[in-house]
């Protein structure tokens, strides 16, 4: 295959890249399905508990503030009270822990006693906000933004009761540590549709992959792996090579707890590593960080793709083989990285690879056409012919000389 067909099935390749973009965002039904599937390489922030370094977890203003600073979701703890109201507290924590209410259970008081008490702030301190109504948060959110309750398993009927009510099964998911065939099993018995993601902890890669086929058979938007280990096959390329499908779920990495995530850190680097094995979901506790990472993420994608773009274009016929092969290795490296969930290093990585092969090729067209002006310029030739003559005029006289002495 000739170099100038690879450049054109490259260019072909991008451009398809491009257009599948396109028509995916301009094809979706909502205003949620555009930002989970609009983008294949895109990356989603999750808020845990919502913006704790300001406010108290699970509290209302925490999750209009992760909104209002980017986040694409939040992720919530929920219990009911005792008049059967879902509220937004973590549901493995007491409510004297979170509160300065005198109970253990929030099921020991109604939804307008709680009202009465104030949340507790991170430091255990008791602050002016109060405990917000599960209802309230899924009003006064926008429909683009969506909520992951984190709520006991016997609660799912009155969850998704009240999900029907607002119309919201597009927007929030519940999430369970339930087997994911007991979880599909109650997905198919409901008339609407419901998002559910079953959380998978562990090593095993059978088991693991058995939950990812049991996920993609409910069409769920999510899937969810947890591992203590480091080098856990949840974490690894092999098993991560499952979410290339576009139609594949996308992988939630919960980043908040370095025992879920196989001891990453909840930071940059953490990021990369996860991004890089597949994982397009981060769930945070670091969000304003994780938002600038995002922005970052898209602004590297988007220069790496226009560079592919303007490489593709490029004739090579003139140039050496050597140049020819480093400009279409380069500029395969970056396809490559454009067509998968890729981490703002590699993107910067593929850039600066394929940069250097087009500098490489604007360094040799300057040689060659230094070269072409001293061979053809035209006052170059008659300098060069007057200076030939100027020698053979002073050879002769020379000769002439040498003549007359001998005379």
């Amino acid at each position: 295959m000739s170099y100038k067909i690879k450049n054109i099935l490259i260019l072909l390749i991008i451009s398809a890249l491009l257009i599948s973009a396109s028509l995916s965002c301009s094809a979706s039904l909502t205003v949620y399905s555009e930002k989970l599937y609009g983008e294949e390489d895109s990356i989603m922030c999750i808020s845990y508990k919502g913006d704790t370094a300001l406010y108290p977890e699970n509290s209302l203003e925490a999750v209009l503030s992760a909104e209002e600073k980017g986040a694409d979701g939040v992720s919530v703890g929920v219990q009911k009270t005792s008049d059967g109201i879902y509220v937004l507290t973590e549901k493995s924590k007491k409510l004297s822990d979170v509160s300065d209410a005198p109970y253990e259970k929030v099921g020991e008081i109604t939804y307008d006693e709680l009202q009465n008490y104030s949340l507790k702030d991170n430091t255990g301190s008791v602050t002016k906000y109060r405990m917000v109504s599960l209802s309230q948060t899924i009003s006064l959110t926008d429909e683009s933004f969506f909520i992951i309750v984190d709520a006991d398993w016997e609660e799912r009927e009155g969850i998704y009761d009240l999900i029907s009510h607002y119309g919201a099964f597009d927007r929030i998911i519940i999430r369970t540590d339930k087997p994911a065939s007991e979880v599909n099993e109650w997905i198919s018995s409901k008339r609407e549709r419901v998002n559910v993601i079953s959380v998978y902890q562990g090593n095993i890669i059978f088991s693991a992959v058995s939950n990812f086929n049991k996920m993609c058979e409910v069409n769920a938007l999510f899937v969810q792996y947890q591992t203590k280990n480091y080098f856990g096959v949840v974490y690894g390329d092999f098993f991560c090579k499952r979410f290339a499908d576009e139609n594949a779920p996308k992988a939630l990495a919960p980043m908040y707890d370095p025992d879920l995530s196989g001891q990453r850190t909840d930071s940059q680097e953490g990021w990369n590593e996860v991004v890089e094995a597949g994982y397009s979901v981060i769930e945070t506790n670091n969000l304003v960080s994780l938002v600038s990472y995002i922005d970052r993420h898209e602004k590297s994608g988007k220069a790496l793709s226009v560079l592919a773009e303007k490489a593709s274009l490029i004739g090579t016929d003139s140039y050496s083989q050597v140049q020819r092969k480093n400009l279409n290795d380069a500029l395969a490296y970056a396809v490559n990285v454009l067509g998968k969930v890729s981490s703002p290093d590699e993107y910067e990585r593929a850039y600066s690879s394929l940069i250097l092969a087009m500098n490489e090729l604007s360094l040799s067209r300057e040689d060659d056409t230094q070269k072409g002006q001293l061979n053809i310029t035209a006052g170059k030739i008659i300098a060069a012919i007057a200076v030939g003559a100027v020698l053979l005029s002073a050879q002769i006289f020379v000769y002439k000389m040498q003549e007359e002495k001998k005379r």
